[in-house]
């Protein structure tokens, strides 16, 4: 089944119009893939946290530096000194703090990957995952489970309450001793209030193992139990498991059943939370559920009326919009120009002064790619581009948010390049593939009108962004795209730069890159008339591009000297020397060559070149030193030629006069 697209951030929804230090970025929604949008362990802990996550930035720090000085103060306590009810209230609020710390650590590894990313979509799906594993949250992952250990091993008042903590910390780091806790709650407890908590905490388990029908049990158990505070909750995590069984379901059918049971748990959640809108969260569940629905709706092709009075009714109203961008994506993503375009028309125009606003036109951009407007496609660019001058609507309202104007240039030039990579990718390989069949209502490009259009785009990319880091990759793959186009001075003109530039990862590959470049523009060059081989009375001037040939290739070997294309590269060189009449510089270098390869085609081939013309030309001082050399040297003495060479030594000896 096809990734459901989740690719933007709810526009206008989730703080649309917060700035990004009072924000906490919307990383779930941030990939395309339904995976990573999932939510995780850490979301049901953060559900169960109070903590202010809406505060500015430097606020948070400053709270999280406090947090961490006053867990420092309480761990410096000897509790065995304390009375029973001292030691236990203080052991209690280390797993408290403890809690609060891992929330604030994952908010601010929250905020590093999103404002430090030049992606404007997640690409590494499992990057959100991979935040509870760093070295600094994992290790204080397994700090709070001590403590919380102690709490239940070393306390007698609120026992069920300390388990359950216990158990909901082993079950976020998938503990081994889990079950065995779990035993002992339900003997010792089967009446607590705390049990829902457990049974949520253990589907949580379930879930992230894809255990999906263990997950849905337990689910379904809580949902019964309208007393419980992580009611909501639960049913939104039901809709999860919904959710995640449609995405390998084949029959559309089954998948649209499944999707309209994962709407009805998120319409269920959604009012819950309105009727709850007191409880401030961590996980904004009222929010969350809202853009999951209006995704489910997307997904399921609801009408347009029909969730325009669902969210006019229910709230939040701007939650339309969300449903309008997800439509829109996820019509691109099926192929549904018609309706991507449509949902565009409609909330693009109320959206221009909206945070997302870029994003969406980026949103927008691959749709015009994917209908082949490629004269759309540059314009879009130039329209986000718009944005950031100083007199643009959005720049004013905007301005201020620096972290927000960065992040967006960012994911601009890194849009840019990669749309300019994908079109020359799509060039290449149609280059070698019969020519695409014509699409009714879209413009037929062949391959040289893709690579046209690529360079348009690196042009524009290398104009607006010289300093990027990015600019690396932008000359290679501009060079190449000129070199495809047979422009091969201009290409050989790229290519140097980028060889002679030592800080460049592209450096080698530009280097060979050269080779091949010269020998193409010297392939389509006139040949002078010839001497017959070995009988030049004088050298012949080599011409310019047998001239770049022999340049590039012995800059290529001098820089690598260990790479194998060297082989034949040097060989070319000396022949086309020797042919020329430089008879000098050619023995050297077939010279070289017999010792360097003397086992190949091409070292083999020196050798022969070069006995013949010493006999030829009667150099037998020469051929005596030369054939006393190779015998004496290992690597050629064991090529297989020891025998040609002593019979040469043996001839020129014979020819020496006495």
């Amino acid at each position: 089944m096809k990734a459901i697209a989740l690719g933007l951030i709810a526009s206008s929804l989730l703080n649309g119009s917060i700035r990004s230090d009072r924000m906490r970025p919307d990383v779930r929604h941030w990939a395309e893939d339904i995976y990573a949008a999932a939510p995780r362990y850490e979301d049901h802990e953060d559900f169960l946290s109070d903590v202010n996550v809406d505060e500015d930035f430097e606020d948070l720090q400053e709270a999280q530096a406090k947090q961490i000085a006053e867990l420092k103060k309480l761990e410096e306590i000897d509790l065995t000194k304390e009375s029973a009810g001292g030691g236990f209230l203080l052991a209690k609020q280390l797993v408290e703090t403890s809690l609060k710390i891992s929330t604030y650590q994952r908010l601010m590894a929250e905020r590093d990957l999103f404002f430090k990313s030049k992606d404007w979509r997640l690409q590494d799906v499992t990057a959100r995952s991979k935040i509870p594993k760093q070295s600094e949250i994992e290790s204080h992952s397994f700090k709070t489970v001590g403590f919380a250990r102690n709490l239940v091993n070393n306390y007698t008042f609120e026992q069920d309450r300390n388990q359950y903590l216990l158990i909901r910390l082993l079950a976020r780091t998938q503990n081994s001793n889990l079950f065995l806790f779990l035993d002992q709650f339900k003997k010792r407890f089967p009446n607590s209030s705390f049990l829902p908590h457990v049974n949520l905490a253990l589907a949580e388990y379930y879930f992230q193992l894809k255990e999906y029908e263990k997950a849905e049990g337990l689910l379904k158990s809580i949902m019964d139990n309208k007393l419980t505070p992580v009611r909501p909750y639960a049913i939104y995590k039901l809709a999860w498991v919904h959710i995640m069984r449609t995405q390998n379901e084949k029959d559309n059918a089954k998948r649209m059943a499944g999707l309209e049971k994962a709407a009805v748990a998120l319409r269920l959640t959604h009012k819950l939370m309105n009727d709850w809108d007191a409880y401030k969260p961590a996980f904004k569940l009222k929010e969350e559920a809202a853009v999951d629905l209006a995704w489910v709706f997307a997904e399921m092709r609801t009408p347009k009326a029909e969730v325009q009075k669902y969210f006019e009714e229910n709230k939040p109203k701007p939650a339309y919009h969300t449903y309008l961008v997800y439509l829109a994506v996820d019509a691109i993503r099926d192929g549904d120009s018609k309706l991507a375009e449509s949902a565009f028309a409609e909330y693009l125009p109320q959206e221009v002064e909206s945070r997302y606003y870029p994003r969406d036109l980026m949103s927008q951009i691959d749709l015009f790619i994917q209908t082949r407007s490629f004269d759309k496609v540059l314009e879009g660019y130039k329209k986000i581009r718009g944005l950031f001058d100083e007199e643009s609507p959005w720049m004013k309202e905007w301005q201020k948010d620096k972290l927000l104007v960065e992040s967006y240039q960012k994911q601009l030039s890194n849009h840019l390049i990669l749309t300019a990579s994908k079109i020359q990718q799509e060039a290449e390989k149609m280059g070698s593939q019969p020519p695409p069949k014509a699409v009714k209502g879209q413009p037929v490009y062949d391959a040289s009108k893709l690579m046209v259009i690529s360079k348009s785009y690196y042009d524009l990319f290398m104009d607006w962004y010289p300093n990027s880091d990015a600019q690396d990759e932008a000359r290679y793959n501009y060079a190449l795209l000129v070199f495809q186009n047979g422009e091969m001075e201009r290409a050989i003109q790229l290519l140097t730069k980028i060889a002679n530039d030592t800080k460049s990862e592209h450096r080698r590959d530009a280097a060979y890159s050269l080779v091949v470049a010269a020998a193409s523009w010297d392939s389509t060059q006139a040949v002078p008339k010839l001497p017959e081989p070995g009988k030049a009375k004088n050298p012949v001037p080599l011409t310019k591009t047998k001239t770049t040939l022999i340049e590039k290739i012995d800059f290529f070997y001098k820089n690598w000297p260990e790479d194998e294309q060297n082989i034949p590269a040097l060989y070319t060189a000396a022949q086309t020397l020797f042919e020329f009449g430089h008879y000098e510089d050619a023995m050297r270098r077939f010279d070289g060559l017999v010792k360097l390869a003397p086992k190949t085609e091409q070292g083999e081939a020196a050798l022969n070149t070069l006995l013949s013309y010493y006999v030829e030309v009667g150099r037998w001082d020469d051929l005596i030193t030369i054939c006393k050399e190779y015998l004496a040297n290992k690597t050629v003495a064991s090529s297989g030629h020891r025998k040609l060479i002593r019979q040469t030594l043996d001839y020129a000896k014979s020819q020496k006069p006495q």
